[in-house]
């Protein structure tokens, strides 16, 4: 699925961990995305915001600036960190990848549209994973669905066992 307008999460991850933006950093929203000489309506104007405020309304217009301003490897840099495009591991029969288009065939407005969720799939247990790893402090944690598997009776003990680890 499409992850729409919480994936501007990641956007702001992307921009705080390379250091560009901080959450009160100040952007102009006019409601459009500029790219190329043109511009594109993608929502209602804001006005003046701050990244903390961009977030909290999914404001397309200025995830669609930071992304473009990061550039593709940046932005899949922490795509790739987060293990979008990737299947998470978690034992579940064909488990999608999500879809991510290969970095060298994105053009500047697709990865524009990227930072507000749109031209990127993902599946919801990548997401779930990506969301738990950006709150963890970025640290991404392999995910499973069962803790553990006890035999039953009276004499049943810890069949199996997951525990946490690090990816």
């Amino acid at each position: 699925f499409a992850p729409g307008h919480g994936f501007g999460i990641v956007t702001a991850a992307a921009a705080l961990n390379n250091g560009v933006y901080d959450l009160d950093s100040s952007f102009e929203c006019d409601g459009y995305m500029h790219i190329e000489g043109e511009h594109v309506r993608v929502g209602q104007a804001h006005g003046q915001e701050s990244l903390r405020e961009a977030l909290e309304r999914g404001c397309e217009s200025v995830l669609s600036r930071i992304s473009g301003e990061l550039g593709v490897n940046a932005m899949y840099e922490q795509f790739n960190n987060l293990g979008f495009g990737d299947s998470t591991g978690v034992g579940i029969a064909k488990e999608g990848k999500g879809s991510l288009l290969h970095s060298k065939y994105v053009s500047d407005l697709q990865i524009m549209q990227m930072g507000y969720g749109e031209n990127i799939g993902v599946t919801p247990m990548q997401y779930a994973s990506a969301l738990c790893a950006l709150l963890n402090g970025g640290k991404a944690m392999q995910p499973y669905l069962i803790n553990e598997v006890v035999k039953p009776g009276a004499g049943g003990g810890v069949v199996m066992k997951n525990t946490p680890t690090e990816k």
